[in-house]
């Protein structure tokens, strides 16, 4: 029996591109429903859609996307008496917004000398779950991206030691920070490594305490091992991505100041995003007279539908199980295209589906207006790097091969007044 090749193993990859591409997104809500993924066709591209140059050529230069930006409906005009004067036209505020497509890439290692010929095709069965895993490895990055701050920080550490535990500043989010994550722990300012803190695996967390424990082993070349150097000036973040973060997450577009997206919010403070409670900072769990306060203050801003709502399991659950007790309450559940499903909130003269994700910012609910915002990229869907003219690659004379997951993209915002948020809420 002849055994499988690199050649041979490398067209499955090749074949499987365009599937990959469609089903990318399906179990990440922001990612479906931006792509314009459809559960019943399992397709994406349905409404909206990844925006690439192959169907907006002149958006793109080079890495860059311009996107421009109009803040109000045409102003100046007025009644007029028979034989009055009209009045003059008054310019639009007009901007424009720029962003960079970031690259995000997952490697994977694979073995596909399998001398002896029984094994063949269990090799084609795990390099088909190899494949797999890094859809769903890379898919996951991009979720805690586009619900990120733009930096890739996930927890902001406040001891100074040498050791494999790491206190964390209160409210960190573990949901990010599971046992088996690998993160590198960095310094802040500049993003140095404090000494052995980078691409650290996770081994335990107590969320009581707030702290994280790392493994002492080193999990790759490039990284740590033994105890970590750190103080309160460092942080843990995605590893090896500080200052190559997606830029536009939830996070950052409902940031109230400073510049975003090369817009600044004090010039033009119509690219703000809504606060649904006003400025109010108390810890309240979601209820009707909360989100319907926030719908009425999301329309004096200009927005008057929403998609769907999105955020922390926890905190709406604790919205859910407020109107259990109710007598002769049906929970009403609404649906996505994309097929996630929520509680429905009925406001703004239209049901709205809250989805939670636990990926979303702790004690947090966005109402969000898909028209907000375009995902833009390179290409339609991630793909593997084939620079060297193989998916599989070997370096030095290294036997094993790797194959490198790609995608390019980022999440640009025309009007992050097409989000209301809803901070400080309890949680279940």
């Amino acid at each position: 029996m002849a055994a499988d090749t690199l050649s041979s193993a490398a067209s499955i990859l090749y074949e499987m591109r365009a599937d990959l591409e469609a089903i990318y997104p399906r179990d990440i809500v922001l990612l479906a429903e931006w792509s314009g993924y459809n559960s019943i066709t399992g397709e994406t591209g349905d409404g909206k859609s990844r925006l690439t140059p192959l169907n907006n050529r002149d958006a793109f230069s080079g890495s860059q996307v311009r996107i421009p930006v109009d803040f109000a409906q045409l102003q100046g005009g007025g009644w007029v008496a028979e034989t009055g004067t009209i009045n003059q036209p008054i310019a639009d505020i007009i901007t424009q917004a720029t962003i960079t497509l970031k690259r995000v890439v997952v490697p994977a290692s694979i073995t596909l000398d399998l001398e002896e010929d029984s094994m063949s095709n269990s090799a084609v069965a795990y390099l088909g779950r190899k494949m797999d895993k890094a859809k769903d490895a890379l898919a996951m990055l991009v979720d805690e991206a586009m619900n990120g701050s733009g930096d890739a920080l996930l927890g902001t550490v406040t001891d100074s030691a040498t050791s494999l535990t790491v206190t964390l500043a209160a409210g960190a989010d573990f949901d990010k920070l599971l046992p088996g994550t690998v993160v590198d722990v960095r310094t802040r300012s500049n993003g140095n490594d404090p000494g052995q803190g980078l691409r650290r695996r996770i081994a335990s967390i107590a969320e009581s305490a707030n702290t994280v424990t790392f493994d002492t082993a080193q999990q790759a070349a490039d990284g740590g091992t033994g105890s970590i150097v750190h103080a309160a000036t460092e942080g843990l973040y995605v590893a090896g991505s500080y200052g190559n973060y997606l830029a536009g997450g939830l996070v950052a577009a409902t940031a109230q100041s400073g510049n975003f997206q090369g817009v600044n919010r004090t010039t033009y403070p119509a690219f703000r995003s809504t606060d649904g409670r006003s400025g109010v900072t108390t810890t309240t769990p979601i209820s009707d007279p909360m989100l319907d306060t926030g719908v009425i203050s999301s329309q004096r801003a200009g927005t008057f539908k929403f998609d769907f709502g999105y955020g922390d399991p926890a905190a709406i659950n604790a919205y859910k199980n407020s109107k259990l007790s109710l007598v002769n309450y049906n929970t009403p559940t609404g649906v996505l295209k994309s097929g996630f499903k929520g509680i429905e909130y009925n406001g703004a003269g239209q049901p709205i589906p809250l989805v939670p994700s636990r990926k979303a910012p702790v004690g947090s609910l966005y109402l969000l207006d898909k028209s907000a915002a375009t995902l833009y990229g390179r290409r339609k869907g991630p793909d593997f790097d084939d620079k060297t003219g193989s998916v599989f690659m070997r370096f030095a004379r290294s036997l094993p091969t790797e194959f490198w997951l790609v995608d390019r993209l980022e999440w640009g915002w025309h009007n992050p007044a097409g989000v209301t948020y809803f901070a400080n809420l309890a949680l279940s």
